[in-house]
């Protein structure tokens, strides 16, 4: 199970951000909206939902 993170992926795969400009041309400038979603607390709740829903079938979560 794996939590996808859009900004290291940007990071690994976009380090210069090419790709992310040439479609959001805004990027960085002052019309370019606030995150909506905080990444950290939005991945911890989605790993405690999954570890809930594994418990709640009875089985049990393993680290990968």
């Amino acid at each position: 199970f794996r939590v996808f993170n859009p900004l290291l992926q940007q990071a690994k795969f976009d380090p210069h951000g090419t790709y992310v400009r040439r479609w959001i041309p805004e990027l960085g400038t002052p019309e370019y909206p606030t995150p909506m979603i905080d990444h950290t607390t939005a991945k911890e709740r989605g790993i405690a939902a999954y570890r809930a829903a594994l418990e709640a079938m009875g089985k049990v979560p393993t680290r990968s």
